[in-house]
């Protein structure tokens, strides 16, 4: 695989993502997951979070339609399969 950026990294003229601007307004995302290795989330009070100056929103996975799946592994990396 030939490496397309490299001469840029040589060069110093690479963009990196703290080289650019953000845009004032800008919002930002966290995603939080159970502390529990294959726990299950019986309850989730959001109450604090939703208290903190500057939150726009908390999405759970109620508010994502589908398969709520997040991480490094995707179906088409992983032979992953969802069977209903």
């Amino acid at each position: 695989m030939r490496k397309t950026d490299i001469e840029k990294h040589v060069r110093g003229e690479s963009q990196f993502i703290d080289d650019l601007i953000v845009p004032e307004g800008t919002l930002y995302a966290a995603v939080f997951d159970s502390k529990i290795a294959h726990g299950k989330i019986l309850n989730i009070n959001i109450d604090e979070a939703n208290a903190i100056p500057g939150v726009r929103a908390i999405l759970t996975s109620k508010d994502i339609p589908g398969i709520n799946q997040v991480g490094g592994i995707i179906p088409d990396e992983s032979g992953w399969r969802h069977h209903s």
